[in-house]
This record gives structure tokens, C-alpha cells and sequence, in this order.
């Protein structure tokens, strides 16, 4: 039996009263309790109660035919219209996820790079095409802007190669480790600077480095400071916070082995962050949309530059990611997304901008979440104007 969930804010007991009349000459007996609920949290929705019981039931099914454990939360023109939460956060010892449980968010942590480095821009510290050498001198290869670095056409080798050879300490490296090492080993570039467009952790590896050089902190108190409290996000923080240690209600990342789970471990690579290393919860995602619409961290020039495709050469061509952002056209909606693949965790943050639309999937079992999230697109996207909701 799949969970029910909470939607809303809670409005007064004379709203619910009347709504769960509403309801009941409306819905099948069965559903009465459920509908008159919703709806007591929505007077002002954009949505009736059959509409709402339409897609939950038809999210559920979704589901339920991809045997999907995680967390998930589905927004329709602003409003939350979804919340699950199944599975075991430590399925070693059988602890169940809840919907606030911390989940490693792996290269979803990408936006919080890009949108450090555009604070820093705004404030006149950091100029989008200066070379890298601006900020991190002993570096070798002066052509690569920061630009460059954030779109992913800096050319710049897999940073992993080198430390996983090379870093022998049983302590965790840093980002300025990381820097030391590709310095040392003159890391090479796969094509010239600003040619090709191919993603690269290691170009918001070394961002990380330029936003602590620039703000002299390091990365975790920049964004702590400059955009989790800012934000109001309560649950959120990056690997190296000593917070994570104590951490209650984290996830444990797990990879299916026959019939069984297998922790995954720690890895050095786990301490270098900006590529990946920050955790959050469904609640603090939510909250994060709605701050990238309002221009609490960010001006709409920002904005609109981290959403703008990439134009490589003298065609001008066009590549679809933007500043940690990917970017997508999905039947008319425009989409700004990232997904994330780290030890375990699968993750996604899609935001369906023209019209306000939200979908989060968080997953510590190392599930392929391509077509369960089209699953869940395809009915997202469906018009209001439509009675059937459930997918053949």
C-alpha cells in the first residue's frame, strides 16, 4: 500500500468543513476523507478535488509500475499536488525514509556553483571572461575563461583520473588539493578552449576554488551564508560540514546486489565539492524554486544568463546547458533542469518555468530514473482540460 500525502498550507476547520461537501457529492465514498482533506489545503487552488485525486492516483501508478523507492514532490503551477516518500533511508538496518530525510544531491549540486559564481559577478569580484588565472594563478592553461568553466567548453581534463592515482592520504582532499595535483601533472586540455561543448566536473571543481579564493572562506561557509540562510534552506549543507556527521535523518546510498543492498563507502573524491557534495531535502528543493523565481539571490539578468543555451563557434551553434543548468524544449515548456549520478544517489530538479510547473526525484538505491521521470512528465504536462490522467 503506497503512502498518502500532505499538500498545502492548513487553512481553517470551517474551510475543510465545507469543502468535504464539496467532496462528497462528488467523489466516491472511499475517497471522501482524502479529497475533502486536500481541498481544506487549497482554497484557492488552481485545481478540483477530482483533479487532484486524478493524479495522485495516477502518479502512484507510475510508481508502482516502475517499482520506485525514494522521495518525490510534483508541482503544478506553483502549488504542490504530490508528495511520496517509500523505502529505507539505511536499508541495513530497515530505517524508513521520510519526506524531510537528507539525500546527497550529486550533480544537482551544480546550480549552487553557478549561482555562487553569479553573486560574485553581480558584486563586480569576478568577471565571467576573465581567464582562470585571474583568480588562480599558478594555474597552466591561461585561455580558459570562467565562462568557459560553466558551460562546460573549457576542454579541461577529468580532475578524477589524476586523484585517484595520486591522493594516498586516508584524509579527505580539498578543492585546493585537487588544484595542486592538476598543477603539478600540467593536466592537459581534450580540444582547444570555447570549441566543444562536453561536460566537465572538473570545471565546477575549479570554480569552487575561485569562490573561495575571491571570498576568502571556504566553499561551505560562502554558501551557507551567501544562499542557504539567505534562502531559508534549514537542511541543507555540503559534505564537509561537520553537521553531516551527526546528521539523523540522512540518506545512505546503496547499490543493489542480487537480492541484496551494498552500502557504498566513502571515497576521496567524496571531499572535493562543486561538482557535487551538497545534500538537501524535498522541502528545501521546494523552497529553492520558489527563491529562483523571486530574485532573492539573484537578479533577472543572472537569471537569464544561467538559462541561456550556449553558442559555440562562428555558426553559433546552439548547446543546450546554460550555467548549471541544463536546458530542454519539451512540448512547447521550457525546461531548466539538472540531473545527478553519485555513489548510489540519483537525483533530479526539473522546473517547467513557463508555467511554474516542478518535479524533484531523490533516490539512494542507484535506480536509472530516465523514464520514470518521463512517466511523471507526461502526466505533469497534461492539460487540466483533461479527464484521464493514467497512463496506458
Amino acid at each position: 500500500m503506497l503512502k498518502h500525502f500532505v499538500f498545502g498550507s492548513i487553512f481553517t476547520s470551517l474551510l475543510m468543513s465545507s469543502f468535504l461537501n464539496v467532496a462528497e457529492s462528488n467523489i466516491e465514498k472511499s475517497q471522501e476523507s482524502f479529497i475533502g482533506f486536500l481541498d481544506s489545503q487549497h482554497y484557492f487552488s488552481n485545481f478540483t478535488a477530482e483533479d487532484r485525486y486524478q493524479y495522485r492516483q495516477a502518479f502512484e501508478s507510475v510508481i508502482e509500475r516502475h517499482g520506485f523507492r525514494g522521495n518525490v514532490l510534483i508541482k503544478k503551477k506553483g502549488e504542490t499536488i504530490f508528495r511520496f516518500s517509500e523505502g529505507y533511508r539505511d536499508y541495513s538496518n530497515s530505517i524508513p525514509l521520510e519526506e524531510e530525510t537528507i539525500f546527497e544531491l550529486a550533480s544537482v549540486s551544480k546550480q549552487f556553483t553557478a549561482i555562487s559564481i553569479l553573486i560574485l559577478h553581480e558584486e563586480g569580484l569576478i568577471d565571467l571572461d576573465a581567464s582562470i588565472t585571474e583568480y588562480i594563478p599558478e594555474f597552466h592553461h591561461d585561455r580558459i575563461t570562467i565562462r568557459q568553466l560553466l558551460n562546460h567548453t573549457s576542454g579541461i581534463s577529468n580532475y578524477m583520473w589524476f586523484m585517484e592515482r595520486q591522493w594516498n592520504s586516508p584524509i579527505l582532499p580539498t578543492n585546493e588539493d585537487m588544484v595542486s595535483i592538476l598543477v603539478r601533472n600540467r593536466a592537459g586540455l581534450n580540444f582547444t578552449p570555447g570549441t566543444r561543448h562536453a561536460y566537465s566536473n572538473t570545471g565546477y571543481a575549479l570554480l569552487t576554488s575561485v569562490v573561495e579564493r575571491v571570498a576568502e572562506v571556504p566553499f561551505s561557509q560562502f554558501l551557507t551564508e551567501r544562499i542557504f540562510i539567505p534562502a531559508g534552506l534549514n537542511n541543507t549543507f555540503t559534505y564537509r560540514c561537520e553537521r553531516r556527521l551527526v546528521e539523523e535523518n540522512l540518506a545512505i546510498s546503496f547499490i543493489p546486489e542480487r537480492r541484496f543492498y551494498r552500502p557504498v563507502t566513502e571515497r576521496p573524491m567524496d571531499g572535493i565539492l562543486g561538482d557535487k557534495g551538497v545534500f538537501s531535502t524535498l522541502s528545501d528543493l521546494d523552497r529553492l524554486d520558489e527563491v529562483l523565481y523571486n530574485g532573492l539571490l539573484l537578479s533577472n539578468e543572472s537569471l537569464e544568463m544561467a538559462y541561456a543555451p550556449t553558442l559555440l563557434g562562428r555558426n553559433q551553434t546552439q548547446i543546450k546547458y546554460g550555467f548549471g543548468y541544463r536546458l530542454d524544449d519539451l512540448n512547447g515548456h521550457q525546461v531548466i533542469y539538472h540531473n545527478g549520478w553519485w555513489g548510489g544517489f540519483r537525483t533530479s530538479f526539473k522546473r517547467y518555468i513557463d508555467n511554474h510547473h516542478t518535479l524533484v526525484v531523490l533516490n539512494n538505491t542507484n535506480d536509472n530514473l530516465g523514464n520514470f521521470i518521463k512517466d511523471l512528465e507526461n502526466i505533469i504536462l497534461k492539460s487540466e482540460k483533461e479527464t484521464t490522467f493514467a497512463l496506458k
